[in-house]
């Protein structure tokens, strides 16, 4: 989804790749779309979340585990 003419995930990952105190930003996801989108912008996806951890009431716990 576009927000002022840009996806509205390269707002998030433009804030995490200027952060100082990042060293690395990743996204999970199950997207390819969202893949190729964020490393456009030059953010790592080193896999992609399961199915079992991707739906609406997937827990953030263990998508951050499974990270």
């Amino acid at each position: 989804m576009l927000f002022a003419g840009r996806p509205l995930v390269q707002w998030s990952c433009e804030a995490a790749m200027a952060a100082t105190t990042v060293s690395r930003t990743i996204v999970s996801t199950d997207s390819l779309d969202i893949a190729s989108a964020v490393q456009a912008f030059g953010v790592e996806v080193p896999f992609m979340r399961p199915a079992e951890l991707s739906g609406d009431n997937s827990s953030h716990y263990d998508v951050i585990a499974h990270a």
